[in-house]
């Protein structure tokens, strides 16, 4: 059986088997309760520098991003499923922390295909990256 990694979920093919597909879900996460999207921003900047022959001028992106969400099912009353869900970024490098209520917190680093430098970007990591497998989020009121 060979296996292919789409995005968080696996997808496995039986070989001489036409048409024979399992899709296997992301690990379970250790948040179920259903988040909040609550707040988030990013900046950036670019600069020019010349190429080391002298030649045409490199352009060079530099950014942060952030966001997260809260996931608690009773305000002021915090139960197992609930917990918070942030995302990190600094240029292309990001970090998803999950930190679950009375539990210790998960951290995942990926890499982005881009330089993260705002919020839009950052909420859609959030939600496609560090979320993946969770019930989908509630806008912040």
């Amino acid at each position: 059986m060979r296996e292919h990694v789409i995005g968080s979920f696996v997808l496995a093919v039986a070989a001489g088997c036409s048409g024979a597909v399992a899709v296997t879900p992301p690990p379970p996460r250790p948040i179920s309760t259903q988040c909040v999207l609550h707040a988030g921003g990013g900046k950036g900047s670019s600069s020019r520098q010349k190429a080391p022959d002298g030649g045409l001028e490199v352009a060079v992106k530099r950014g942060s991003c952030w966001f997260n969400a809260e996931c608690i099912r009773m305000p002021g009353n915090a139960q197992p499923g609930d917990g918070f869900v942030s995302l990190t970024c600094t240029d292309d490098a990001c970090e998803c922390t999950l930190e679950p209520i009375g539990e210790a917190a998960v951290k995942e680093s990926f890499r982005y295909a881009d330089v993260c430098t705002d919020g839009d970007a950052a909420s859609h990591l959030l939600v496609e990256r560090c979320m993946s497998g969770m019930a989908r989020p509630k806008k912040d009121p």
